[in-house]
């Protein structure tokens, strides 16, 4: 089982360590192009630019992911903050139907928490 979770947090960092290259890449490219529009034209530049990246589509794709894993980890992180917040109201004695108006949290939900408490 820790081997399971070994392998996979393996996994997972080796996608990051991609994608970071991907990204680093592509910095590297909008430099190179500020750099190269001044000695060669726009048009010259966005050629070689072109070139360098291969398919348009795959970055596009590379991005895209980016994207959305990054609205996973933010939306992941907003439910963490709400969990702590409602366990801390949960702490102070505040009334279930506050707690769910306030963290626009099901009843349901906030008492799955208060179980763990």
């Amino acid at each position: 089982n820790n081997k399971h979770k070994e392998n996979k947090i393996k996994n997972e960092n080796d996608k990051i360590c991609r994608k970071m290259l991907d990204i680093k890449i592509d910095v590297l490219l909008i430099m190179i192009n500020k750099i190269l529009k001044e000695k060669l034209g726009e048009e010259k530049t966005e050629s070689i630019i072109k070139e360098m990246r291969g398919e348009e589509k795959e970055m596009l794709q590379i991005l895209e992911t980016i994207r959305e894993e990054n609205e996973e980890i933010r939306q992941e992180g907003i439910r963490y903050g709400k969990q702590m917040i409602i366990k801390e109201m949960l702490k102070r004695n505040m009334p279930i139907d506050l707690i769910s108006e306030v963290t626009n949290m099901t009843k349901k939900s906030i008492m799955k928490i208060a179980k763990k408490l």
